[in-house]
C-alpha cells in the first residue's frame, strides 16, 4: 500500500470516527467514491474501492452500503439488473468530504 492510499484510509477513520453512523472507514470510502462520481454503479464502486483497499468480498460490501442506505447517506436507483447509488446530500455535504474526495479522483474510472 502506498503513503497515499494509506492517507486515504486515514482521513476516512478520521470521518468514521465523526459520524456514527459512518463508524467504519470503508463506509466513508464508498460514500467518498459515491459523492466524487455523482452516481455510480456496484461495478465501479467496487473496482474503485478495490483500487485503494485491495481486494473486498461482495457481501462486505453490501453490508456496508445497506447501513448507508438504512441511515439515508445514501440512495439506490434503478432494477436489480441496473443498480445506481447517489449520496443523500442532506445527511452529509461534500465539503465534509472534499479532502477526501480529492485524494481517491485518482482511482476512480477517468480519474
Amino acid at each position: 500500500m502506498t503513503n497515499v492510499e494509506h492517507e486515504i484510509i486515514n482521513l476516512a477513520k478520521s470521518l468514521a470516527l465523526k459520524h456514527d453512523a459512518l463508524a467504519h472507514e470503508l463506509r466513508v470510502l464508498i460514500l467518498t467514491i459515491i459523492a466524487a462520481q455523482g452516481r455510480v454503479s456496484w461495478a465501479d464502486l467496487k473496482s474503485a474501492l478495490e483500487r485503494i483497499v485491495g481486494s473486498i468480498n461482495p457481501n462486505t460490501l453490501a453490508f456496508h452500503i445497506k447501513k448507508l442506505i438504512s441511515r439515508g447517506y445514501v440512495e439506490r436507483e434503478g432494477g436489480p439488473e441496473s443498480v445506481i447509488y447517489k449520496v443523500n446530500m442532506d445527511r452529509v455535504t461534500q465539503e465534509e468530504l472534499r479532502q477526501l474526495i480529492d485524494k481517491v479522483k485518482p482511482y476512480l474510472k477517468g480519474g
